[in-house]
């Protein structure tokens, strides 16, 4: 029997966020590095992979600007990463008070570069499912972001140019109606 994959909304960011602030046996990279993966997985529905590129000069550009172009190796394509009024205030709640060229998710004692991604994924994967459960992976947050998206009624054209798919069959995948959306479109 295949598992169900849960969405991460606003409830399980928070969550994840007060858990990840009140751990006192994580190291201060760590930690740092989970909650900024946290709040742009949240926002963005980005890869892992994808925010190991980001630098913090990528970040102020972000907060100065308003959006920022990320380039996306598995698809070899870019995608614009946009900055709404609840990202932002988010952001501004993270430590990046730092050098310009360090990179968002860093290396303990290597500000400069990142962990090979395989090696965080799977860090991050086990603090979601130690946080809120078995079902709960990184791609959960692109899957709740999609989920949203979909309840609100926003072209699946759209969402797929939002999270960098080149298909809109795959953006369809990540959807997942909840009971709530069952019910509410009932029509007898």
């Amino acid at each position: 029997m295949k598992t169900i994959k849960e969405s991460i909304n606003t409830k399980e960011l928070k969550q994840l966020m007060i858990y990840t602030r009140g751990r006192d046996d994580l190291r201060r990279n760590t930690k740092k590095n989970l909650l900024r993966t946290f709040v742009f997985l949240y926002y963005t529905g980005a890869r892992i992979n994808e925010l190991q590129t980001l630098l913090v000069k990528d970040v102020r550009q972000l907060l100065e600007k308003g959006e920022f172009t990320l380039f996306t190796q598995k698809t070899n394509s870019q995608r614009k990463i946009y900055l709404s009024p609840g990202f932002k205030k988010d952001l501004l709640h993270l430590d990046i008070q730092e050098n310009e060229e360090n990179k968002l998710i860093q290396r303990a004692g290597h500000p400069e570069s990142s962990m090979h991604p395989l090696s965080y994924i799977r860090i991050v994967n086990k603090f979601m499912k130690d946080t809120l459960g078995q079902n709960y992976t990184s791609h959960s947050f692109r899957q709740g972001l999609l989920t949203e998206m979909a309840a609100k009624g926003i072209n699946v054209q759209i969402m797929a140019k939002f999270v960098g798919h080149t298909s809109f069959k795959t953006t369809l995948n990540y959807v997942k109606p909840t009971d709530e959306m069952v019910m509410s479109s009932l029509v007898r």
